[in-house]
């Protein structure tokens, strides 16, 4: 993850649990993704 994203996710008010997907080329030996997907995992828990 880079230090930009890094900095981005620290700031941002995020639910105590979250679930973080990252999405690559399959095949891809370097660290790179091309998208993340950010999910509340306390939701519905109530």
């Amino acid at each position: 993850m880079s230090e930009i994203t890094r900095g981005v996710y620290r700031d941002a008010e995020l639910p105590l649990y979250s679930w973080l997907f990252e999405l690559k080329e399959k095949g891809r030996t370097d660290n790179k993704n091309f998208a993340q997907i950010l999910i509340d995992a306390t939701e519905g828990s109530a």
